[in-house]
């Protein structure tokens, strides 16, 4: 990546709160829906998922932050876990007016609760599942996925892929009715509805087989 530019202007973390058009663009969401499966992160890790390249839409950093692309301006990297929680609630809200607006003709896909948070569900596996269609990597433990039904076999996902099938945030998801159509499994190209998919965190079953063998021996002194 390029060297700092001493003739940027670089905005503080998270720019300006007043900015609706800026802030509901393509980066900033990709950055939100990050923010929002790694809860409570550092701003250490921030850096490290954008300077791994993990953030495709974030154009070029440097020391000092990193370019926003399509807002054409540069941000510093944030100081704090509050500058971030500060940012996902800022997303957060602009999600919320444009969900409510969109829906305000739509009482029939309505949900009294839309503004619950997402309930991850621990899922213990023997061997982490692979990170995305096609790639060879797999999954970490403790990362959030979005598992759904492939056959009589589960497919998982990332909930940044996630939002590019289904065109919104996991949140949104959550809380849409059982019946709603959120994408097409990318595997069969059959409509995939709120019901049939779940929010889990991967865990390796070996902790919690070492866990339940700590209980043993605790229980026993």
């Amino acid at each position: 990546m390029s060297s700092s530019n001493n003739n940027r202007v670089y905005n503080n973390f998270p720019v300006n709160f007043q900015d609706m058009q800026q802030r509901a663009s393509p980066a900033w969401r990709q950055i939100a829906v990050f923010l929002e499966a790694q809860r409570d992160t550092s701003p250490e890790q921030f850096r490290y998922w954008i300077e791994s390249g993990n953030a495709e839409l974030v154009s070029d950093y440097d020391n000092r932050g990193f370019e926003h692309m399509n807002a054409n301006s540069w941000i510093k990297w944030p100081r704090s876990r509050q500058q971030l929680r500060d940012i996902l609630r800022w997303l957060q809200g602009s999600n919320s007016n444009s969900n409510n607006n969109s829906n305000s003709n739509s009482n029939n896909n309505s949900n009294p609760n839309n503004n619950s948070r997402i309930k991850w569900d621990k899922k213990f596996v023997k061997n982490m599942p692979t990170n995305e269609a096609g790639s060879l990597d797999n999954f970490k433990s403790g990362n959030k996925v979005i598992q759904f039904k492939v056959g009589k076999y589960n497919k998982y996902i990332s909930p940044y892929t996630f939002q590019k099938l289904a065109k919104m945030s996991p949140t949104s998801a959550y809380n849409k009715p059982k019946t709603q159509i959120l994408f097409k499994n990318p595997f069969t190209r059959a409509n995939v509805k709120r019901e049939e998919i779940k929010f889990m965190v991967l865990k390796d079953a070996a902790t919690k087989i070492q866990s339940a063998v700590r209980g043993k021996i605790t229980r026993k002194k």
